[in-house]
């Protein structure tokens, strides 16, 4: 549920100096711009956070979920996440 979202989110907060982020930026055939975003940790409890966050999320928006629904960002990744 909520609660257990949030813990983990939270957790990964509190953990963020642990975490390390790779973006990439790939132009496909038809000029579109990907980004490919890798998240990792060499804290096993917190690479263990971000799979468990990563499948809440999925779980989320494949049920039609919301989260942060006053904030335009969130707003627009839910209502095109078929497109991400």
């Amino acid at each position: 549920g909520n609660g257990a979202n949030m813990e983990v989110i939270h957790n990964l907060v509190d953990y963020r100096d642990d975490i390390q982020r790779n973006v990439e930026y790939i132009n496909d055939d038809d000029g579109k711009t990907i980004v490919h975003t890798t998240t990792t940790s060499k804290n096993p409890e917190v690479s263990e956070w971000i799979q468990t966050h990563v499948a809440q999320m999925r779980t989320l928006v494949e049920n039609g979920g919301r989260i942060r629904k006053w904030d335009p960002l969130f707003r627009e990744i839910f209502e095109h996440h078929d497109e991400i």
